[in-house]
């Protein structure tokens, strides 16, 4: 059974009181296969169930990571290393176009080719070959920001607090209607990204997802918050899956891109009380799509290297 929000299940009921709805978000709540997580959004803690559908949408993830490693290490080394600089090329075009930002393949190659010890295309390399590092705290974050987003900022973007940005930022529709504000001040900023790398270090896939969330929720600055927090979750896949299928977020993510900032507003919506399995769910299904896909032209690319 697809699962629905709190807020769907609400509209879709015959009773529209508050103490139905009230219940309904206990219920969820305080379920035996509720996961909480010390993040706070409206005064409600953020959590999700884990239900049939993720747990079976995470078997699936491991038996075809199984099934990908198996077909990946059947391949020649120049062919898995094509294949690699192919996938980076594909995720910083793809993460960049999410943000309306067009780069070309020739740039990108370009700077993989540099010697340049910064820039988007240089960590996306480094990712490909398990040379990337997840910071650790806010500090090492601010300082792989200054190298990831190297000559990417407006002058007006640079962050001016002790870590991040020191003003309060706002992310609005086409119809000028605020979707979004990001954590303010600047000290509710810091806790918040510790909380999100410290789940992303050292929680599980879902763990990993959910703090993705986080991270995006906070918005930590004036820039690049999506180009960044996609970043480091690709750098965890890459060690909880492989980098090959974590270099396929972006670009799955990109052919879904409306349902992706869905997401996010779904789990901020206040009816539906932080209630993050939506989301958990829908990334879960965009690593499968790009697991499932990796794995057909793994499996292409080995009947023509017997």
């Amino acid at each position: 059974m697809k699962y629905k929000t709190l807020q769907k299940e609400f509209h879709s009921s015959s009773s529209s009181s508050k103490t139905y709805a009230e219940d309904l978000y206990q219920q969820r709540f305080n379920s035996e296969d509720a996961v909480h997580y010390p993040f706070v959004l409206h005064n409600d803690p953020l959590f999700y169930i884990l239900t049939p559908e993720i747990r079976e949408l995470t078997a699936q993830l491991n038996t075809h990571n199984s099934k990908f490693r198996n077909s990946w290490n059947k391949l020649p080394d120049q062919t898995t290393e094509e294949i690699l600089q192919k996938l980076v090329i594909h995720e910083v075009i793809a993460t960049n176009e999410i943000e309306g930002i067009t780069t070309t393949q020739t740039s990108i190659t370009d700077s993989l080719k540099a010697t340049n010890t910064h820039g988007i295309s240089y960590h996306y390399g480094k990712l490909a070959h398990h040379n990337a590092i997840i910071p650790q705290t806010p500090s090492d974050l601010r300082t792989f920001y200054d190298l990831f987003m190297h000559n990417e900022l407006a002058p007006d973007q640079k962050l001016d607090g002790e870590l991040f940005r020191k003003h309060p930022v706002q992310i609005v529709d086409g119809n000028h209607k605020t979707v979004h504000s990001g954590f303010f001040p600047e000290v509710k900023i810091i806790d918040g990204i510790h909380t999100s790398l410290d789940l992303l270090n050292t929680g599980n896939l879902i763990d990993a997802l959910v703090s993705h969330f986080m991270f995006e929720t906070v918005h930590p600055f004036y820039d690049g918050n999506g180009r960044v927090g996609r970043f480091l979750l690709s750098m965890r896949l890459s060690e909880l899956l492989s980098p090959a299928v974590a270099l396929t977020l972006s670009s799955s993510i990109n052919r879904n891109v409306s349902k992706y900032y869905k997401a996010f507003q779904n789990v901020e919506h206040p009816l539906n009380r932080s209630d993050c399995t939506p989301f958990v769910i829908f990334l879960l299904e965009i690593l499968l799509a790009g697991q499932l896909a990796g794995q057909q032209e793994l499996e292409n690319l080995i009947k023509h290297h017997p």
